[in-house]
Formats: C-alpha cells, structure tokens, sequence
C-alpha cells in the first residue's frame, strides 16, 4: 500500500500513503446559568457558570478562562472544529484559520480533532480547548457578568 516514486536518475523511494483524519461531527447546546453545568465532550470534561464580575486584574487558573457575558449570544454550542473554521485569539488584530492556529503551536494532527470548541448561537468561535480566549470576548473594565469556563482535558 506504498506510494513508488521514481526519480528521473531511476532512484525508487516508498512512501506510506497519507493518513486521512476524519473531522468530528460531535456537538451539543448549552445555555449557562448560575448554577454550575457540567458536559463532557469525547473525553474532554467542561464546567460553565455565570457569575458577577469580582474586577480587574483576572487570577488565571489553569484550565479556566473568563468571557464577558453580553458579548455572547445564547445558546452556546461545544464541538470540534471543521474545515473553514476561522478563530481571532487574543491580541490577534483578525480572525485566523484555526488549522493555522494548530499548526503553529505545533498540536499533533490526532491531538486537533479531539480539541473542543465553544462557539456562540452566531456560530462565532469564542474558546478553543488550550489557546487563549476569542479577542471580542475578553473581559475588560465594563465587564459586569463573566461565565467561567473550565476543563479537564482527558488523558
């Protein structure tokens, strides 16, 4: 099941064929309230809660990322990412491909497909599984109400 190619000088080389992955067609809706919802997505367990804004500056945990609540709109969907799928991170003046994304940070092409993306009832992406939160739905000054999102990436 190799590939052969052979060079002008008649030199073979094989080559495996290309793996083809899959994307996932895994979703589900979500409409947050204050009391804490939890949902689990191929392995990947998310926590959300809607909650008061206690001020700037934000104390980071791990696994755990803020949004401002008005800029989201309701429901929210967590799924895997497609082909097309465009995501502007923080501090990104625009939207990138988030294959690119992916690939820039080096995540393994097996590891992509599981990652799990929360986007808003508009179909714009806010979260992706490990990068840092959607730059339109950052928490600023004029934040009155956050939903914290959490994980627990599986493994």
């Amino acid at each position: 099941d190799s590939l052969v190619l052979r060079g002008d000088d008649g030199a073979v080389a094989r080559r495996a064929p290309a793996r083809r992955l899959e994307y996932r067609s895994q979703r589900m809706e979500v409409t947050p309230t204050t009391r804490l919802q939890q949902r689990s997505l191929s392995g990947t367990r998310v926590r959300l809660v809607l909650g008061p804004f206690s001020g700037l500056p934000i104390r980071r945990k791990p696994f755990t990322e803020q949004f401002d609540v008005k800029s989201l709109t309701m429901p929210l969907t967590l799924r895997h990412w497609g082909p097309g799928d465009r995501f502007q991170p923080l501090g990104f003046r625009r939207p990138s491909k988030v294959q690119d994304l992916l690939v820039n940070r080096k995540v393994p092409a097996e590891r992509r497909r599981d990652l799990v993306i929360g986007a808003d009832a508009s179909g714009e992406i806010f979260w992706i599984e490990g990068l840092p939160p959607g730059e339109r739905f950052k928490v600023g000054a004029d934040t009155i109400r956050v939903l914290t999102l959490s994980w627990r990436p599986r493994g």
